[in-house]
Protein backbone atom coordinates (compact mmCIF):
# COMPACT_ATOMS: atom_id res chain seq x y z
CA UNK A 1 0.00 0.00 0.00
CA UNK A 2 1.65 3.13 -0.81
CA UNK A 3 0.13 5.59 0.87
CA UNK A 4 1.91 5.28 4.27
CA UNK A 5 1.96 8.96 6.09
CA UNK A 6 5.19 10.23 8.58
CA UNK A 7 5.73 13.27 10.19
CA UNK A 8 8.72 14.73 11.66
CA UNK A 9 7.95 17.79 14.28
CA UNK A 10 11.35 19.82 15.90
CA UNK A 11 10.43 20.29 20.14
CA UNK A 12 9.02 23.54 21.09
CA UNK A 13 8.90 24.54 24.63
CA UNK A 14 5.37 25.96 24.23
CA UNK A 15 4.21 22.56 23.96
CA UNK A 16 3.15 20.71 26.92
CA UNK A 17 2.19 16.96 27.22
CA UNK A 18 -1.10 16.07 28.96
CA UNK A 19 -4.13 14.25 29.05
CA UNK A 20 -6.63 16.69 28.78
CA UNK A 21 -4.51 17.46 25.42
CA UNK A 22 -5.39 13.75 24.81
CA UNK A 23 -9.09 14.51 25.57
CA UNK A 24 -9.12 17.17 22.89
CA UNK A 25 -8.03 15.58 20.17
CA UNK A 26 -10.75 12.70 20.98
CA UNK A 27 -13.29 14.56 21.05
CA UNK A 28 -12.68 16.91 17.80
CA UNK A 29 -11.22 13.58 15.86
CA UNK A 30 -14.97 11.61 17.10
CA UNK A 31 -17.24 14.90 15.66
CA UNK A 32 -16.23 13.89 12.01
CA UNK A 33 -18.45 11.39 11.42
CA UNK A 34 -17.94 11.63 7.78
CA UNK A 35 -14.91 13.86 5.77
CA UNK A 36 -14.31 14.06 2.13
CA UNK A 37 -12.21 17.07 0.07
CA UNK A 38 -9.03 16.80 -1.92
CA UNK A 39 -5.69 16.46 -0.59
CA UNK A 40 -2.24 16.73 -1.39
CA UNK A 41 1.09 14.29 -0.31
CA UNK A 42 4.27 14.62 -0.24
CA UNK A 43 6.80 12.03 0.97
CA UNK A 44 10.45 13.26 2.11
CA UNK A 45 13.48 11.22 3.58
CA UNK A 46 15.75 11.65 6.47
CA UNK A 47 17.59 14.43 4.54
CA UNK A 48 14.68 16.07 3.24
CA UNK A 49 14.98 15.46 -0.36
CA UNK A 50 11.36 15.18 -2.03
CA UNK A 51 10.59 11.05 -3.32
CA UNK A 52 7.08 11.27 -3.85
CA UNK A 53 4.22 13.92 -4.76
CA UNK A 54 0.45 12.79 -4.90
CA UNK A 55 -2.69 14.43 -5.10
CA UNK A 56 -6.26 13.03 -4.99
CA UNK A 57 -10.10 12.81 -3.36
CA UNK A 58 -10.58 11.21 -0.23
CA UNK A 59 -13.65 10.26 1.84
CA UNK A 60 -13.89 8.80 4.94
CA UNK A 61 -17.21 7.59 7.11
CA UNK A 62 -16.56 6.53 10.74
CA UNK A 63 -16.18 3.72 11.40
CA UNK A 64 -14.03 1.80 9.68
CA UNK A 65 -15.13 3.22 5.93
CA UNK A 66 -12.61 5.22 3.60
CA UNK A 67 -11.83 5.71 -0.45
CA UNK A 68 -8.65 7.06 -0.68
CA UNK A 69 -7.50 8.02 -4.97
CA UNK A 70 -4.59 9.93 -6.28
CA UNK A 71 -4.30 10.92 -9.64
CA UNK A 72 -1.64 12.01 -12.22
CA UNK A 73 1.05 9.98 -13.01
CA UNK A 74 0.32 7.31 -10.15
CA UNK A 75 -2.79 6.91 -9.81
CA UNK A 76 -3.75 4.51 -7.57
CA UNK A 77 -7.24 3.64 -5.66
CA UNK A 78 -7.38 2.24 -1.93
CA UNK A 79 -11.16 1.49 -0.58
CA UNK A 80 -11.49 0.14 2.94
CA UNK A 81 -14.64 -1.35 4.95
CA UNK A 82 -14.55 -3.36 8.62
CA UNK A 83 -14.06 -6.44 6.64
CA UNK A 84 -11.80 -5.98 3.51
CA UNK A 85 -9.16 -3.73 2.39
CA UNK A 86 -8.54 -3.04 -2.17
CA UNK A 87 -5.74 -1.25 -3.28
CA UNK A 88 -6.21 -1.03 -6.94
CA UNK A 89 -3.35 -0.03 -9.83
CA UNK A 90 -5.04 1.12 -12.84
CA UNK A 91 -2.06 1.10 -15.04
CA UNK A 92 -1.68 -2.30 -14.30
CA UNK A 93 -5.07 -3.93 -14.24
CA UNK A 94 -4.39 -5.71 -11.42
CA UNK A 95 -5.92 -5.44 -7.88
CA UNK A 96 -4.61 -6.56 -4.24
CA UNK A 97 -7.27 -7.87 -1.65
CA UNK A 98 -7.02 -8.46 1.55
CA UNK A 99 -8.78 -8.33 5.10
CA UNK A 100 -8.84 -5.51 6.76
CA UNK A 101 -6.18 -5.37 8.97
CA UNK A 102 -7.90 -2.97 11.78
CA UNK A 103 -5.55 -1.15 13.87
CA UNK A 104 -2.41 -1.85 12.84
CA UNK A 105 -2.51 -0.68 9.98
CA UNK A 106 -0.98 3.51 10.44
CA UNK A 107 -2.43 4.84 6.79
CA UNK A 108 -3.96 7.88 6.65
CA UNK A 109 -7.52 6.58 6.15
CA UNK A 110 -7.30 4.00 8.90
CA UNK A 111 -6.41 6.55 11.46
CA UNK A 112 -9.04 9.40 10.44
CA UNK A 113 -12.16 6.67 9.92
CA UNK A 114 -10.87 4.30 12.86
CA UNK A 115 -11.23 4.30 16.42
CA UNK A 116 -9.22 7.09 17.89
CA UNK A 117 -10.34 6.24 21.17
CA UNK A 118 -8.28 3.17 21.10
CA UNK A 119 -5.16 4.73 19.21
CA UNK A 120 -4.78 7.83 21.94
CA UNK A 121 -4.04 5.98 24.73
CA UNK A 122 -0.72 4.42 23.19
CA UNK A 123 0.52 7.99 22.71
CA UNK A 124 1.44 11.10 24.37
CA UNK A 125 -0.21 13.47 23.39
CA UNK A 126 1.14 17.57 22.98
CA UNK A 127 -1.22 20.64 22.12
CA UNK A 128 -0.12 24.23 20.67
CA UNK A 129 -2.34 26.40 19.93
CA UNK A 130 -1.24 29.33 17.46
CA UNK A 131 -4.20 31.84 17.04
CA UNK A 132 -6.58 29.72 14.65
CA UNK A 133 -4.21 27.07 13.90
CA UNK A 134 -4.09 23.83 17.04
CA UNK A 135 -1.65 21.45 16.44
CA UNK A 136 -1.75 18.20 18.25
CA UNK A 137 1.47 15.83 18.40
CA UNK A 138 1.48 12.07 18.96
CA UNK A 139 4.90 10.35 19.78
CA UNK A 140 4.25 6.20 21.41
CA UNK A 141 4.64 5.69 25.07
CA UNK A 142 6.30 1.94 23.81
CA UNK A 143 8.08 3.39 20.49
CA UNK A 144 9.75 0.44 20.45
CA UNK A 145 6.03 -1.30 19.58
CA UNK A 146 4.98 1.08 16.90
CA UNK A 147 6.36 1.42 13.39
CA UNK A 148 5.91 5.62 13.79
CA UNK A 149 8.13 7.83 15.60
CA UNK A 150 5.48 11.10 15.95
CA UNK A 151 2.18 12.19 14.09
CA UNK A 152 0.68 15.15 13.84
CA UNK A 153 -2.73 16.70 13.43
CA UNK A 154 -3.53 20.46 12.48
CA UNK A 155 -6.68 21.92 12.56
CA UNK A 156 -7.33 25.27 11.30
CA UNK A 157 -10.55 27.26 12.84
CA UNK A 158 -11.58 23.46 13.78
CA UNK A 159 -11.80 22.02 10.55
CA UNK A 160 -8.74 19.35 10.19
CA UNK A 161 -6.48 20.92 7.82
CA UNK A 162 -3.28 18.52 7.71
CA UNK A 163 -2.43 14.74 8.75
CA UNK A 164 1.60 14.02 9.02
CA UNK A 165 3.90 11.31 10.81
CA UNK A 166 7.39 10.34 10.84
CA UNK A 167 8.76 6.41 10.67
CA UNK A 168 11.33 5.11 12.60
CA UNK A 169 13.68 5.67 9.28
CA UNK A 170 13.45 9.49 9.07
CA UNK A 171 11.11 9.18 6.16
CA UNK A 172 8.51 12.22 6.49
CA UNK A 173 5.08 12.29 4.56
CA UNK A 174 2.69 15.57 4.87
CA UNK A 175 -0.76 15.13 3.80
CA UNK A 176 -2.51 18.90 3.48
CA UNK A 177 -6.54 18.62 3.24
CA UNK A 178 -8.50 20.98 0.88
CA UNK A 179 -12.08 21.64 0.17
CA UNK A 180 -13.65 19.38 2.74
CA UNK A 181 -16.91 18.75 3.56
CA UNK A 182 -17.70 17.25 7.15
CA UNK A 183 -20.51 15.23 8.30
CA UNK A 184 -22.55 15.27 4.95
CA UNK A 185 -24.48 12.41 3.47
CA UNK A 186 -22.13 9.45 2.24
CA UNK A 187 -22.70 6.49 -0.60
CA UNK A 188 -21.64 3.54 1.27
CA UNK A 189 -21.31 1.63 -2.41
CA UNK A 190 -17.94 3.44 -3.02
CA UNK A 191 -16.51 1.41 0.34
CA UNK A 192 -16.96 -1.75 -1.47
CA UNK A 193 -14.38 -2.18 -4.85
CA UNK A 194 -15.89 -4.11 -7.80
CA UNK A 195 -13.12 -4.87 -10.19
CA UNK A 196 -13.57 -4.75 -13.98
CA UNK A 197 -13.46 -7.84 -16.37
CA UNK A 198 -10.24 -8.55 -17.09
CA UNK A 199 -8.67 -7.12 -14.08
CA UNK A 200 -6.32 -9.45 -12.01
CA UNK A 201 -7.34 -10.35 -8.78
CA UNK A 202 -4.91 -11.05 -6.11
CA UNK A 203 -5.93 -12.26 -2.58
CA UNK A 204 -3.64 -11.54 0.03
CA UNK A 205 -4.91 -12.72 3.49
Amino acid sequence: MRILLALYLAACACSSWAADASAKLIAQLQAIDSLKGDYSQTITDKKGALVQKTQGDFVIKRPGYFYWASKGTQEQKVIGNPQKLWVYDPDLEQVTVRKNPGDSDNSPARLLSGDVAKMAPLFKVAEKQNGVEQEFTLVPKKPEKEQLKQIQFTFTGGSLASLAFEDKLGQTTRLTLSNTAANTPVDMAMFTFVPKPGTDVIEND
